[in-house]
């Protein structure tokens, strides 16, 4: 997990500059390192404006493989995710 990660994010930006602030880091994860991992662009970034990023990608096919298998609609998953993207966007819920 965490040293796997860490390691290939280090080898990965060892030739680029060191990043100036937070938006400069998730322009490269978004970018770089998530393609590397995937092979592909993520789907949406989001951002609640309290330094909260989060990586939105709905076909993100390891996920939906694992759903498949665990015999879990994928309606309910979609709900859940709303309800959660909902909460944390809207701070009058």
């Amino acid at each position: 997990g965490y040293r796997v990660g860490y390691s290939l994010s280090e080898r990965l930006s060892k030739e680029n500059p060191r990043y100036r602030d937070e938006l400069d880091t998730v322009k490269y994860l978004c970018k770089e390192l998530w393609i590397c991992l995937f092979k592909k662009q993520m789907r949406n970034l989001l951002n609640n404006h309290q330094n909260i990023y989060v990586i939105h990608d709905g076909r993100f096919r390891l996920l939906q493989q694992a759903l498949i298998t665990m015999n879990k609609p994928i309606d309910n998953i979609n709900r859940l995710h709303a309800l959660y993207m909902r909460y944390n966007h809207d701070p009058k819920i």
